[in-house]
């Protein structure tokens, strides 16, 4: 009767985990991200916009939807990220505000953002996602335009018209 009694919470535990994990997995991948136009202004010429921390702040503050790059006086990548960044931005006519990260530490953005360089995706004043300099699976994004323009891709319109 016990080994009965085992074999049947062994068979309702296996169940329970297989189930779990599916449901664990697939709702991973079935998260799509809502891709989203940037503000219109931004879909101009694919240039860096110098900005103040002020400047982003208002942003913020008014729910904008824009790029930010924050950058160091220095790059310790092998390919300058900038260069990175600007082949795509080229490549769509998208605008990118860019800020010093000293600057930057005076936005409310540093209190998730802590290193720089780093790429930052703003929707409607709320940071979505950005590139973290110290995350490994970060690395190939800040060195390989298609890479990062995947990424990008995944929460933005190139064009105001989608």
């Amino acid at each position: 009767m016990k080994t009965k009694a085992f074999l049947i919470g062994g068979i309702l535990l296996f169940f329970l985990l297989v189930i779990g994990s599916y449901f664990l997995l697939t709702g991973k991948k079935a998260e799509e991200k809502e891709k989203f136009p940037l503000d219109d202004s931004y879909y101009q010429d694919g240039k860096y916009i110098e900005a103040t921390s002020t400047r982003v702040q208002k942003l913020l503050e008014e729910k904008s939807s824009f790029l930010l790059f924050t950058y160091n006086s220095f790059c310790s990548f092998e390919i300058p990220v900038d260069d990175i960044f600007q082949e795509v931005m080229d490549k769509y006519h998208i605008d990118v505000l860019k800020i010093p990260f000293e600057d930057f530490k005076d936005t409310k953005l540093y209190d998730t953002v802590k290193l720089g360089p780093s790429f930052l995706i703003i929707k409607e004043g709320t940071l979505v996602d950005y590139l973290d300099a110290e995350a490994d699976e970060d690395i190939s994004l800040y060195q390989n335009s298609k890479k990062f323009e995947k990424w990008l891709g995944q929460y933005i319109f190139f064009s105001k018209n989608n």
